[in-house]
């Protein structure tokens, strides 16, 4: 087997087949393969921002605390549903709701001792516009909310997108293999296989102003700046390749 290896990521390979017998003689396949591996990105805007607020209460008794961490939960969920409207794309989830004991070391006696109970209602929150994730996290603070878990944001056509990028890549991996088929004397006669990936990477978003304690009303309106999304695509194909006439 002949095998030519080439800068970056491209190699090409041409097979040798020999025939037993007396009268053996070295055979080779006209086709050989170039595999090569070609990556493309694109920057676009999100158009959907997810933020996570969290209800946390304690109480002497767990249902005390449940019973508080209900009464704001639904607070925090009235104020957003009637904020965000019915707009296609918008949603308000439980993604997570838990009741634990508390407890303190007693270093007298060397145990734990029960002191109480903490109840966690997590919210996440899902609309098309981006611009009112700082408007979400200030309304649901103001109403009950006492933790921001999280705030990211996202494309609602990822794969529209990522079509465009997939389809750069595979230009770029063409052209890579019939510049390298080219350099053999050889051309591009077909496609074996194609083994394509697309994904995301989203920044981590810019708070202009520092999140307030819960008991505590914002003095203006939390401004959060989301920046682009990446999309990035990769794709390998294996082409076959044979000499030319």
């Amino acid at each position: 087997m002949l095998v030519f290896v080439l800068p970056g990521r491209a190699y090409a390979e041409s097979l040798e087949i020999s025939s037993g017998g007396q009268d053996s003689c070295v055979q080779t396949e006209e086709r050989g393969t170039i595999s090569v591996t070609a990556e493309a990105k694109d920057y676009v805007t999100p158009d959907t921002s997810v933020v996570t607020l969290a209800v946390e209460t304690t109480g002497k008794a767990a249902s005390e605390a449940v019973e508080e961490n209900g009464r704001r939960a639904e607070q925090v969920v009235k104020a957003l549903r009637l904020l965000m409207g019915s707009e296609k794309g918008t949603s308000i989830k439980t993604s997570s709701f838990s009741v634990e004991p508390i407890y303190e070391y007693d270093n007298i006696n060397k145990r734990n001792l029960l002191t109480g109970y903490r109840a966690r209602h997590q919210v996440t929150v899902t609309i098309r516009k981006v611009e009112m994730a700082g408007t979400i996290i200030d309304s649901g603070i103001q109403n009950g909310a006492n933790e921001v878990d999280g705030v990211t944001f996202a494309l609602s056509e990822l794969k529209e997108y990522c079509e465009g990028v997939l389809k750069k890549a595979a230009d770029e991996a063409q052209h890579e293999a019939a510049f390298v088929a080219q350099t053999l004397g050889a051309r591009i006669s077909g496609v074996k296989s194609i083994s394509p990936s697309c994904g995301t990477e989203t920044p981590r978003p810019i708070y202009r102003q520092a999140l307030m304690a819960a008991q505590a009303v914002p003095a203006r309106e939390t401004s959060i700046e989301s920046g682009d999304i990446a999309v990035n695509a990769s794709i390998s194909i294996v082409f076959y390749m044979e000499k030319k006439e």
